[in-house]
């Protein structure tokens, strides 16, 4: 039908042609050219046959074109954003916070819940705080951090609400020397894989650097990705959500 769609305003210019030259030849040849008046009707059907053809040939196009502005409004809305950053406090009572399972131990060393409304990272460790600042909703979420040795990690997530904040704790942290005052020096990149409600898939990608330095977690950027490059990420074995009292 596509080609249809293409040619088929040329295609009926050259019926209306072929079928108006032969009724000029048959006529010329029985010399019967009959009146002005019959020719300027014909013309005239002619003419408005072709109007009403393009008329809903312009009908559609500009349906279309809606319809995919509409498509592209309701894609946009439904897309979730992040926002990034690192801090030694958390919220406790919400079980929101992730960490591979045989990082537990480790990780309950450094947790001082002594206060009432939040716990503290101790020995200046800490983690990374993910917003969702959308009201949309993200599922199969990947966090995948990749440190400038090669070494990388992925915290698998099933699902973030939306305007839902999560704590991700990451194995580097807590099996080496380095704290939250250098840890993003040693990040090389930053990549988060996510679905929208619709379907669609995203990855956000934090890799630019301050000052040649160490990841900055301000600056992001989004782009979609399709059912391959998605599959390529493996889910490593789902991030435990503790609610931490």
């Amino acid at each position: 039908m596509n080609w249809f769609k293409k040619y088929g305003w040329y295609i009926l210019i050259s019926f209306i042609s072929a079928i108006l030259g032969g009724a000029i030849c048959i006529s010329i040849s029985q010399k019967n050219l009959g009146s002005f008046a019959d020719w300027l009707s014909g013309l005239g059907s002619i003419a408005a046959i072709a109007f009403a053809y393009w008329q809903i040939h312009e009908q559609k196009v500009e349906y279309e074109n809606d319809k995919r502005e509409q498509e592209k409004i309701k894609q946009k809305n439904n897309q979730p954003l992040f926002s990034l950053s690192n801090t030694r406090f958390f919220k406790k009572g919400v079980k929101n916070c992730y960490w591979q399972p045989n990082d537990f131990q480790e990780i309950s060393k450094k947790i001082d819940s002594s206060k009432i409304n939040y716990a503290l990272l101790t020995e200046n460790k800490g983690c990374y705080e993910l917003i969702n600042i959308t009201n949309s909703l993200a599922s199969d979420v990947c966090f995948r951090i990749t440190y400038t040795d090669g070494e990388h990690q992925t915290l698998y997530i099933p699902f973030i609400d939306e305007k839902n904040m999560s704590y991700l704790f990451t194995h580097k942290m807590f099996s080496s020397g380095l704290t939250i005052h250098n840890i993003n020096e040693q990040v090389a990149n930053i990549k988060l894989y996510y679905d929208s409600i619709d379907k669609i898939h995203y990855v956000q990608i934090w890799e630019n650097r301050i000052n040649g330095n160490e990841l900055d977690l301000n600056q992001s950027f989004v782009k979609t990705i399709d059912d391959n490059d998605r599959k390529k990420i493996q889910k490593s074995t789902t991030a435990n959500a503790i609610f931490w009292e």
